[in-house]
């Protein structure tokens, strides 16, 4: 396993018996995050300088359309009522299984580019089997 050591991050633990934000290192072993602590000494890690970096842990998105990251901002000035009636009385039937694996992916891509480590999809698009599978 590879040792990463972050130096000097404004580290947010959210742990209760810690203040909200710290200057510390974060070691890092292959994929698992070894410690959390001020001036940490590792002499077999690679070191990389976090100063005037924010850490913080992953965030939760708990309710995203994924299926529909290809419609993004199409018809943003539309009322709730034109959205229901366009997008779901309209558009959704046309969307394949493909459109959905595409979108989902797209759309997964962006939450993790985002900091996002976990989501709940609200998929009710799933026309078909074979739309549920592509999603996921």
């Amino acid at each position: 396993m590879s040792l990463l050591l972050l130096r000097g991050a404004q580290v947010i633990t959210m742990a209760p018996d810690r203040p909200d934000a710290e200057h510390l290192d974060v070691l890092v072993d292959g994929d698992r995050i070894a410690a959390v602590e001020e001036s940490i000494e590792a002499p077999d890690a690679e070191v990389v300088d976090f100063s005037g970096r924010i850490v913080i842990p992953g965030l939760v998105n708990a309710h995203l359309h994924t299926w529909q990251t290809a419609l993004r901002s199409a018809g943003a000035d539309w009322t709730l009522l034109q959205y229901l009636t366009h997008l779901h009385g309209e558009c959704v039937r046309h969307y394949t299984p493909d459109d959905m694996h595409i979108s989902n992916l797209a759309g997964a891509l962006n939450q993790i580019n985002c900091g996002t480590t976990t989501l709940g999809d609200w998929c009710h698009n799933a026309l078909s089997p074979e739309h549920a599978d592509a999603a996921v």
